[in-house]
């Protein structure tokens, strides 16, 4: 379920459930909609809800040609069956959810738009993927087949959120939904997973807007990273890395990344602000009546030339409630703040376990917006402005800078691993912040339970690191008599 922790139970099915969804029987003889009046379709569920059928595309930065075919027929489909497509040798490893399936279906050995397009929902192994068709429904059975074609759905974040497929694609002639979708009335949840094309970055901005979206019909952006998603892992390590998705703009973009609609996740991204205008810039803004917002795990930095840009700008004016959520977020070298909070009193944002390095200001707030286990190092201003009463754990460099309800070490120079070359994760030498902070596992505004590598940080009631790595470094391996103790990040491969 979505939660049974005691007093916050909420028994909507969990979207990672692999019991109850899909695994009912259809009663559309007597009833069609589950206790949220949402519409029950294809494979029921088990239960009270209908959990939101998840809907997978793929982006590929300027990636219009293949990632596999058949071609010499070395490999082929061997069978799909219920959504399962087993092929007779593995499939290269970037190849993972949203990404494109033809099946040669008029058997004439060629990919035309009379053949059957589907998409990766997810990786069993190497040489088997579950498949679903363009509205996530199941597909019907397909025999062995030698003709197939794989491509990325979309070739930019932008043509993803206004739904421009794949220029190939759609000059072989086919169409699928997407743009500005009504993903509550179809009972749908979205997912654009962002992968790399070498070192070709994402270079066109995107506001995500015009969808309607509900608590459990949200919008993702993110970068697959697990087995069961693809082959290998598209996001960073914690660290800037060329080789996985970038989006940056050319100097002259402005905002890069805005948040126009609520029920948005922006999660596992590199994002370069390179602007050289006259004026602030804001590289990932969420504005408005906003709520349930999610900004986390990613990466941004500066490297313009203007005095002027920002971080991220969280504004909440939503009179209604609703936060704003700010995370596992790492950012760096931005001339005028590093995240920024902005609210009216009754909507609020979290800012929790960022690392804030060689900026202006590196977290400014307002209202009642709390923030969390962060750490800003190296800028003009760490903190500034007025932060909610139960604000904690924060680190600065600065003497007196840290809001702090009751931690004392908030003045501190923290170690990272390599601060020259801008690796900001904590380093295992770190004394300052690791071990240090809040255990927010069960946090009543806002509950987590990695850091910004998707390394689990440690269970309740033990202390996590304060920022937006857990600690790391040189692994160390301890003889101890007969016994070997690993240390750190060591391991035996």
């Amino acid at each position: 379920f979505v939660s049974t922790e005691a007093g916050s139970e909420d028994f909507h099915l969990h979207p990672d459930d692999r019991f109850a969804i899909d695994a009912g029987t259809d009663l559309s003889t007597y009833f069609t909609t589950d206790i949220d009046s949402m519409p029950r379709s294809g494979s029921w569920d088990i239960g009270a809800d209908e959990t939101a059928t998840q809907i997978f595309r793929s982006v590929g930065p300027s990636k219009t040609d293949t990632l596999d075919n058949d071609s010499g027929h070395t490999r082929s489909l061997t069978e799909l069956k219920n959504g399962t497509a087993n092929f007779s040798a593995a499939l290269p490893d970037n190849i993972g959810v949203g990404d494109a399936v033809i099946i040669d279906t008029n058997n004439d050995e060629a990919i035309t738009s009379a053949d059957t397009l589907l998409f990766i929902s997810k990786r069993n192994s190497p040489t088997s993927y579950q498949l679903q068709t363009n509205d996530g429904s199941v597909p019907g059975d397909i025999p062995s087949n030698d003709t197939y074609q794989i491509y990325r759905a979309y070739t930019s974040l932008f043509n993803a959120e206004a739904g421009t497929i794949n220029s190939t694609l759609s000059t072989m002639g086919f169409a699928f939904n997407g743009g500005d979708r009504d993903l509550v009335a179809n009972n749908e949840q979205w997912n654009i997973a962002c992968y790399a094309n070498g070192t070709t970055a994402d270079t066109t901005g995107v506001t995500v807007a015009d969808w309607t979206t509900g608590p459990y019909n949200f919008f993702k952006i993110y970068t697959p990273v697990s087995v069961t998603e693809v082959g290998v892992s598209q996001m960073h390590g914690g660290k800037w890395d060329n080789g996985k998705y970038i989006l940056e703009d050319d100097g002259t973009m402005g905002q890069i990344v805005t948040i126009a609609i609520s029920n948005v996740k922006i999660e596992g991204l590199q994002i370069s602000n390179q602007w050289i205008g006259g004026f602030d810039v804001y590289t990932v803004l969420a504005n408005s009546l906003l709520s349930e917002v999610y900004i986390n795990n990613n990466i941004l930095k500066f490297s313009g030339s203007s005095s002027y840009g920002s971080g991220i700008v969280a504004t909440n004016t939503n009179a209604g409630g609703g936060n704003l959520n700010v995370y596992n977020n790492i950012v760096y070298d931005f001339p005028s703040v590093g995240i920024s909070a902005l609210s009216v009193t009754t909507g609020s944002a979290n800012v929790f376990n960022n690392t804030v390095y060689n900026s202006g200001i590196g977290i400014y707030a307002n209202w009642s917006n709390v923030v969390k286990n962060n750490i800003v190092q190296n800028c003009t201003n760490g903190f500034d402005g007025t932060f909610g009463a139960s604000s904690d754990y924060n680190i600065s460099d600065i003497s007196g800078d840290a809001p702090n309800a009751s931690f004392t070490g908030g003045t501190a120079d923290v170690l990272f691993i390599d601060e020259a070359n801008d690796d900001f994760r904590l380093s295992s030498d770190d004394t300052a912040a690791k071990g240090a902070g809040l255990n927010l596992s069960a946090d009543a505004d806002l509950s987590f339970f990695d850091d910004i590598r998707g390394q689990a940080r440690p269970a309740s009631p033990a202390a996590w690191s304060i920022g937006a790595s857990e600690s790391q470094g040189a692994g160390k391996i301890k003889l101890e008599g007969t016994q070997i103790k690993l240390e750190g990040d060591a391991k035996f491969e």
